[in-house]
């Protein structure tokens, strides 16, 4: 058994308080453009079905009751959230359903998946904690019969939104506590070298009042490329500005999901086109290893004539090697 960390590398500057923006809203998944080569097409998302696992039942509707997400009979809206196909911090997910009496998640106790045999760069959970934050040690599985570790955990339901969130949760007796509830994205590195085959999840605690434990409503694996391959997530406009220009700080993820790695000499650079604004910094990235991602920042600025606060579709594009390497699009909300 042994452990695979992953590093996180942070590519541009920080930014401070803005007064004017041209906001940008991530409307696409963020999969990679048509790509020409030398960059290799990155495989799809793959979600994998959890319904066979779900032992809780921690979400209401006005018209199906009976749930108990925390072990104190709250639990989450489900006319606030999605059903089926939905995406978070770029990663599509298959979420379930909120009828009467359906379990939707699974409180995270040792439970082994089994995952369709595959070289992957990561695995992506929709989670939640209740009472508290919950975290544990997961196991990948892999096909040699070799295993390793990571951490996996979730953040509380009751203290964080998460990128799926409902402003108020149901009480026991069915009426609503006015206060956001959320369910977040956890990240569990897996080596792309070996072809995994299952993931054992950590061991929390039972759903029950005072005590921490983990809920995993979905999972969704992402296959490696093979070659040099870049994928874009999470693009999303911000209120800061970057020094020393002083422009609009539009934020994206970066990761390398080939098997080679990055090197200064590709020439990566991140940059935003949008009509009404141009990019006045992109973000340059020197080394990225295979499974590792960079979060930047690239700054815009407004063009002639475009007032502040306009939204404009347009898309963050990757290039390298003298091509598109990825790109996302965006839009207004």
């Amino acid at each position: 058994m042994s452990t695979y960390p992953r590093r996180r590398v942070l590519a541009a500057a920080a930014g401070a308080a803005a007064v004017t923006a041209l906001p940008l809203a991530t409307s696409a998944p963020a999969r990679a453009a048509t790509r020409q080569a030398p960059w290799a097409t990155v495989p799809d998302p793959v979600p994998v079905p959890l319904d066979a696992l779900y032992d809780n039942d921690g979400i209401d509707t006005t018209s199906a009751r009976g749930g108990d997400f925390d072990g104190s009979g709250y639990t989450f809206p489900g006319e606030e959230l999605p059903a089926g196909r939905v995406e978070a911090d770029g990663v599509p997910f298959d979420f379930p359903a909120s009828t009467a009496g359906a379990r939707n998640n699974a409180v995270a106790l040792g439970q082994r998946i089994d995952v369709p045999k595959g070289r992957y760069l990561s695995a992506h959970f929709l989670t939640a904690a209740s009472y508290g934050d919950a975290s544990g040690t997961a196991t990948v599985h892999y096909a040699d019969g070799t295993t390793a570790t990571a951490g996996l955990g979730g953040a509380d339901w009751y203290a964080t939104g998460g990128p799926l969130s409902a402003p108020y949760r149901y009480r026991p007796d069915g009426t609503k506590d006015e206060h956001p509830v959320g369910i977040g994205v956890s990240e569990l590195p897996l080596d792309p070298g070996r072809e995994a085959v299952a993931i054992t999840l950590p061991v929390t605690n039972p759903a029950e009042a005072g005590k921490a434990s983990l809920h995993v409503f979905a999972l969704t694996l992402q296959p490696a490329a093979q070659g040099r391959a870049l994928l874009l997530r999470s693009a999303h406009s911000t209120s800061s500005l970057l020094e020393p220009s002083g422009a609009q700080s539009v934020e994206a993820t970066v990761v390398n999901a080939g098997t080679v790695a990055v090197l200064a000499a590709d020439g990566v650079s991140v940059a935003v086109d949008v009509p009404g604004a141009r990019t006045v910094q992109p973000a340059r990235i020197r080394r990225l290893d295979p499974g590792e991602q960079a979060r930047v920042r690239i700054g815009i600025r407004n063009r002639t004539g475009t007032a502040p606060g306009t939204r404009r579709e347009g898309a963050v594009t990757v290039t390298g090697r003298g091509t598109e390497a990825a790109a996302v699009s965006t839009s207004t909300p």
